[in-house]
């Protein structure tokens, strides 16, 4: 058979469409004439697509095995970095996170600027913890999308998809790991390519929330609104926005609440919200009633240890009046939020807050209050 002759073949063999044909056909030519170049070469290419059918069925032992045949052969520096990038996804789905990591950053070097490489760096640092490291990756990866990864016929937007979706993966899992300005970052740059993404606008909104930036948050809700403009649970997201510094403040902003639900009844987001927005509330009525019953408890000092001349009654009184009618107020602010809410913790912590502050206005009354 001469070089000819064997590159008919080989054509042929290309064109038949089963796999393991084509993979025997082609060890069988490889046994013929070991001599041939081109037949290593098409052994080399057949049994890293067999590996990566492998792969893609689950079973990375077997992939792994076949490709690990591969590891001593010589090949073209293209096709080494596609063994190695294989290897390397073995060993991830082996668990191995470091062994993979070495495979990939072998085959980055041997293919230069090569986007999927960086993303499969960027993952697998990801699963090791390290996710300084991974973000360097990642960076990369998104530096090299359009010029380097290959989009599918008539998705001319594919680099640009990618991005977008990784921007927003990667947002998320720095809000679960409470990397506010990372996630604000990442969050930005998917709104960038998606401007009137409404589940980005939201995003944007709470991360600017979080970090403080009410102006920007306003602006944001604004565009909001506009590509949803029915959604009733937007107006309580503007009610969260009010920095509530009184008991006055978070009367008022309870009572906007209380007006929203009842506007729309039994819808579950405007729900959500608003326990969100109660449980927010929460630690602030805490932290009044905590100052209400230090006061209190200064006066309760002075009537019990001070010689009875010594007492002033008549400021006794009038500070126990005006105690009782805060714990009062503060009282129908619990009840407010009881019946804002349905989350049975949430419940019995209003409950036990209003318990105690019982027993506060009859120490208050007691005292003349």
């Amino acid at each position: 058979m001469d070089d000819v002759e064997e590159e008919a073949l080989l054509e042929l063999v290309r064109s038949l469409g089963h796999l393991d044909t084509s993979l025997a056909l082609v060890q069988a030519l490889a046994q013929a004439r070991p001599a041939s170049a081109t037949a290593r070469e098409a052994l080399f290419e057949a049994t890293l697509v067999k590996a990566r059918s492998l792969l893609q069925r689950c079973d990375w032992a077997a992939a792994a095995s076949q490709l690990l045949a591969l590891h001593e052969a010589s090949a073209a520096p293209p096709a080494r970095a596609v063994l190695l990038n294989l290897l390397g996804c073995c060993a991830c789905l082996s668990q191995d996170m470091k062994k993979g990591i070495q495979y990939f950053a072998a085959a980055l070097r041997l293919a230069g600027r090569d986007a999927r490489l960086q993303q499969n760096l960027a993952l697998a640092h990801e699963w090791l913890g390290n996710f300084s490291k991974a973000e360097t990756y990642w960076n990369r990866y998104f530096e090299l999308l359009d010029e380097h990864v290959v989009a599918p016929p008539g998705r001319p937007d594919y680099g640009t998809r990618l991005a977008f979706e990784g921007y927003t993966r990667l947002s998320n899992g720095c809000a679960e790991r409470e990397q506010w300005s990372t996630a604000l970052a990442f969050a930005q740059r998917a709104h960038a390519l998606r401007p009137n993404d409404p589940d980005t606008l939201e995003k944007l909104f709470h991360l600017y929330t979080q970090a403080g930036r009410s102006e920007d948050a306003r602006r944001v809700l604004r565009e909001l609104r506009k590509v949803r403009p029915s959604e009733p649970e937007l107006e309580l997201y503007e009610l969260d926005l009010v920095d509530v510094r009184s008991l006055n403040e978070i009367e008022q902003m309870l009572t906007n609440v209380e007006r929203v639900l009842k506007r729309t009844p039994n819808d579950a987001r405007v729900e959500v919200r608003a326990a969100i927005m109660v449980g927010n509330v929460l630690p602030f009525l805490d932290k009044a009633f905590s100052q209400l019953s230090d006061q209190l408890g200064k006066i309760s000092n002075q009537v019990r240890y001070l010689p009875k001349y010594q007492i002033d009654w008549s400021a006794v009184r009038e500070v126990a009046r005006d105690l009782r009618g805060e714990f009062q107020r503060l009282r129908r602010l619990g009840n407010k939020c009881f019946a804002l809410v349905s989350d049975d913790e949430q419940r019995r912590t209003i409950g036990d807050l209003t318990i105690t502050i019982d027993r506060k206005i009859e120490q208050c009354r007691s005292l003349g209050g």
